[in-house]
């Protein structure tokens, strides 16, 4: 212990030195490195120390834009670093690339999903579709509105001769020059014809307005707005009938929707469970094989050879209204009575042969009453 101790006073503590002695050694040293460093340059050539002054100046400059750099950043307050940000934020994304080259903006909802992945282009695609659809109906109602009309009326479920039959005149374009008298004729005839006037009564009803004040073609034309407002009123009344029948069969859709899924979630149809598991596939199911039948809905079912015997099955279950218990009870009356009767020939089977040994054990001949006549 004495020996290790005598061995350790050899080695100065940290305590054995002040805070001067420790800055003399550090700057003992870096004069010790400078005058390496002279003490290797002794040797350089010319082109060596060129090579060497411009790496380093080089290298001072480097440092000193990162220094200015550094400084100016710090500079920056936080509204500035802000409007960086923003900037930085409007170069815009790979999408917004592609609006500027097409000139057409779209919003698209994105959610969670990655704008520049597959799924984000299919989201975005999606919304291109829409929107692309839903500007040619607007072009469409601007530059065709009566076309237009007949479109909505017929995706309404309408059909085209319900507003517009080809023994139909189209009022609306319909014209005769001022100088046509003959036409104008015949049309003030019809027009009177159809008020449920005679032939000959239409006809002088024409040559009154020929010599009226205002004249044949004023008064076919005050005919021809008539008819053509009668028209116009009788096409509108077409579109808001099937728009009313369409919103009402959208609504009978969504209730029989909702009491079908209502139905099937209790878990319970009839006498069946029904697994949650199995919910939704059978909800589709059902759906898939419905069909509507004026304001109800049927059950479709196709039939093969295959699936004939299960199809008609499940008519049948539905022919008697889901109850086949009565079915049920007659099959188990139907095997009672049949297990009855076998054990009735049973018993007889077993009587007679008892019988038959009593006559056997009792005589040595048979008697008459032993034998049947053939």
């Amino acid at each position: 212990m004495t020996q290790l101790k005598e061995e350790n006073e050899g080695i100065p503590s940290l305590a054995d030195f002040t805070e001067s002695s420790l800055l003399d050694q550090i700057k003992d040293k870096e004069v010790e490195k400078v005058e390496e460093v002279k003490e290797e340059r002794k040797d350089e050539n010319p082109e060596e120390k060129q090579a060497r002054v411009e790496a380093e100046e080089k290298e001072k400059e480097e440092e000193e834009k990162v220094r200015l750099a550094k400084e100016q950043e710090d500079e920056l307050t936080g509204e500035e670093k802000e409007k960086e940000e923003e900037e930085d934020e409007g170069e815009g994304s790979f999408w917004d690339d592609v609006d500027a080259l097409t000139g057409n903006t779209y919003e698209v909802d994105y959610g969670d999903v990655d704008p520049d992945s597959p799924e984000g282009a299919v989201i975005r695609e999606e919304t291109v579709a829409k929107t692309a659809i839903e500007s040619n109906l607007a072009y469409l109602e601007e530059k065709f509105p009566e076309g237009f009309k007949a479109l909505m009326h017929v995706s309404n479920g309408g059909e085209i001769k319900d507003i517009l039959t080809p023994d139909t005149v189209d009022y609306k374009n319909f014209t005769v020059e001022e100088e046509d008298t003959d036409k104008q004729k015949d049309f003030m005839k019809n027009f009177y014809m159809e008020k449920g006037f005679s032939e000959a009564k239409a006809m002088r009803n024409v040559e009154d307005d020929e010599d009226s004040e205002e004249g044949l073609f004023e008064n076919f034309t005050a005919a021809l707005k008539e008819k053509q407002d009668a028209q116009e009123a009788a096409s509108q009344a077409a579109f808001e009938s099937q728009a009313q029948a369409k919103a009402a069969q959208e609504a009978r859709d969504k209730s029989f929707g909702e009491n079908l899924s209502n139905i099937i979630n209790t878990g319970k149809v009839g006498n069946f469970q029904v697994d949650k598991k199995d919910a939704e596939e059978f909800y589709n199911h059902v759906l898939s094989n419905v069909q509507r039948q004026g304001e109800n809905y049927v059950l479709s079912l196709p039939l093969t050879s295959d699936n004939l015997q299960t199809q008609l099955e499940q008519m049948f279950f539905g022919f008697k209204k889901g109850d086949l218990s009565k079915f049920v009870t007659t099959t188990a009356k139907t095997e009672n009575t049949k297990r009855l009767k076998r054990s009735m020939r049973k018993d007889k089977t077993e009587e007679s042969s008892s019988e038959d040994g009593k006559r056997k054990r009792g005589s040595k001949l048979p008697t008459l009453g032993a034998f049947e006549s053939n």
